[in-house]
Formats: structure tokens, C-alpha cells, sequence
């Protein structure tokens, strides 16, 4: 969500477009609220309803002080060096910071799924799965259905 808020808000920047600016405004309130709900998800799930207010507090402040800081940063970098060069700065580190975010997901993903499969002792195999096509039929199997037997 974040990639097509920053292109919108340099686009409406740079052409001056007050329907362009709504609709950056748009996708950068649905890109928080979304974030939001991906935050709190994982949250609710795993802490402990003991400390759920304390853990969404820390959630709250960690997302809103960055949410509060940012803006006002851009307003004063806005009136040093011109309203477009500094919405173009504020998409650009954004922008940034979201594919460098990302990153970080894609890597934190890929490294607790190896050592989940390390904890678990089984290593990833190429090809299909035994018992499906191409590998060997497990044992015992005869290729035909079982029919009940009778009286039991």
C-alpha cells in the first residue's frame, strides 16, 4: 500500500492536482488503518489478555509518535526548500522505507521458516511428495479400494 500513496502525492506535487491529492490522502489513510489492523492482528493473538492494554499502548505509540514527527518534519523541510521538493523528499524516503520494511519481512520470513524446519528435523526434498506422482506408493498400499469384509 505504501509504493502507490508516495507516487500519487509527488504526482499531485508536481501537477498541482487538488483530485490527485485527495486521492493520495486516500490511500495513505487506508495504508494506516491497514497497518494498524496488521499490527493489532498478530498482537491480540499473542499476548496475553493480562497485558493486551500494555502491548497495544507500546503498538499505539510506535506507530502514531513516527505518524507525528514525519509531517511536521516535511513542514519545516517544505519551508526551506519549496513545497514540491519537499513532498518529493517526504514520498521518496517513505517510499524507501517501506521497500527496506519490507525486506525485512521477506528475510525475517524466510529465516524463521528454515529454523522451523530445522527444529522439526526434516529438510525440504525436491520433487513431489512421497506417495504422490513419480515417488513410491507407500507400503502396504495394493492400488485397489478395500471392500468391507462381511459381518465385521
Amino acid at each position: 500500500m505504501a509504493a502507490p500513496f508516495e507516487a500519487v502525492l509527488i504526482t499531485a506535487v508536481h501537477t498541482a492536482s487538488a483530485p490527485t491529492l485527495v486521492a493520495s490522502a486516500l490511500l495513505a489513510g487506508a495504508g494506516q488503518g491497514l497497518g494498524q489492523l496488521g499490527g493489532l492482528s498478530p498482537l491480540n493473538s499473542s499476548v496475553p489478555p493480562g497485558r493486551l492494554a500494555e502491548a497495544n499502548a507500546a503498538l499505539n505509540v510506535g506507530g502514531y509518535v513516527p505518524a507525528g514527527i514525519l509531517p511536521v518534519t516535511v513542514g519545516y523541510l517544505s519551508d526551506a526548500v519549496g513545497l514540491t521538493t519537499g513532498a518529493t523528499v517526504f514520498g521518496a524516503v517513505l517510499l524507501g522505507l517501506a521497500v527496506a520494511s519490507g525486506l525485512v519481512v521477506l528475510t525475517d520470513r524466510r529465516r524463521a521458516a528454515a529454523a522451523r524446519r530445522a527444529r522439526s528435523g526434516r529438510r525440504r526434498r525436491a520433487g513431489p511428495p512421497r506417495g504422490g506422482r513419480g515417488g513410491p506408493a507407500p507400503r502396504g498400499y495394493t492400488g485397489r479400494r478395500q471392500r468391507p469384509r462381511p459381518g465385521g
